[in-house]
């Protein structure tokens, strides 16, 4: 046998380096790595300057008696620990915001059929503008320990990332706002704020941070945004084009909406990109049954996968009867 090796030829050595080189384009998976890239120490050092200067806690003596809740330091946000929260002790009542895509399709169908003016607003930090009503108390965050306290702990005044009632409290902001305003929440949804004058209407759409308004005069709209200003820090991102991982594409008759990204997202996520294409979603005929066949190994991942593609209906009408068929299943995957 003739080998490699008694010609002469052989693989050089790879040497490998006891350094360990951290890039800024890839995201850190703990926080000691991000301390070791420059671009991620400044982010968490303005995001800490930022939460100071919102005076979003109070340095205090521990308390005995009293659960402490962690943090985490993700994408230069300080994010606490939620799930050290004690039910009824350290929250009451928690509330979700979610918008149905139902809602969203009339909104933007209104504005489209009447050639209203729409414009897209994003909220700085919109969680940290709620206040909280129960008494939380976080450990300092390593490479920010006050040197004069180090064992002391802070007491939150603002709502931060990851508790449990930070949406509710944030909500509750937003909402006692708009009413000084002049709006009410509609009865059909929670998320859509209206404002019906004699001449002029307005909507509000919000998701979280995400707005999105839309009005039959220019000028109200206009004046509006100032109002909302002189309480919140958001930017104006004009008339929107990207709205809930909604692709708006403006033509002469009307507006396209297309959700291209988003279902390529998904089909990445789920490792189905490869897949190949067929004209219909699903079989004429076919029947389901949860005590036929093999059940699907993860629950969790099947309630994700059918979630997403629920969402994909509001521009994928065609897929509405098949994925209903799979709604049916999600006490008990097929």
């Amino acid at each position: 046998m003739i080998t490699r090796s008694k010609h002469g030829i052989f693989k050089p050595k790879a040497l490998l380096s006891n350094c360990i080189i951290y890039s800024p384009l890839t995201e850190p998976r703990s926080i000691s790595e991000a301390f070791f890239i420059k671009e991620w120490h400044v982010a968490m050092d303005l995001e800490f300057q930022a939460l100071c200067a919102n005076n979003s806690w109070s340095l205090v003596p521990p308390h005995l008696n009293r659960q402490l809740v962690g943090f985490n330091k993700y994408k230069a946000h300080l994010v606490a620990k939620g799930f050290h929260q004690v039910p009824s002790f350290d929250f009451l009542d928690t509330f979700s915001l979610v918008i149905k895509p139902a809602t969203i399709y009339v909104v933007i169908s209104l504005a489209i059929s009447h050639k209203w003016t729409m414009r897209q607003l994003d909220f700085n930090n919109a969680f940290l503008n709620g206040f909280l009503k129960e008494d939380i108390y976080m450990e300092q965050p390593p490479s920010f320990v006050n040197p004069s306290h180090p064992t002391w702990v802070y007491k939150l005044h603002r709502a931060l990332y990851g508790l449990k009632q930070v949406p509710r409290a944030w909500f509750e902001c937003l909402h006692s706002k708009l009413l000084t305003l002049g709006f009410h929440s509609s009865k059909a949804h929670t998320s859509l704020f209206l404002k019906l004058e004699s001449e002029h209407s307005l909507y509000i759409l919000i998701l979280v941070d995400d707005v999105l308004i839309t009005s039959s005069s220019a000028t109200q709209v206009q004046d509006f945004i100032p109002q909302l200003q002189t309480s919140f820090a958001l930017k104006d991102l004009g008339v929107p084009s990207y709205f809930l991982r909604l692709e708006l594409t403006y033509t002469f008759q009307g507006v396209l909406l297309s959700q291209h990204n988003y279902i390529i997202d998904v089909l990445q996520k789920d490792h189905m990109d490869q897949a190949k294409p067929i004209s219909t979603p699903m079989a004429n005929g076919a029947s389901f049954s949860s005590y036929i066949g093999d059940v699907f190994g993860d629950p969790h991942l099947y309630c994700s996968i059918v979630g997403s593609l629920q969402y994909a209906t509001i521009t994928q009408p065609k897929i509405a009867f098949a994925i209903n068929c799979v709604c049916q299943f999600m006490h008990q995957q097929l």
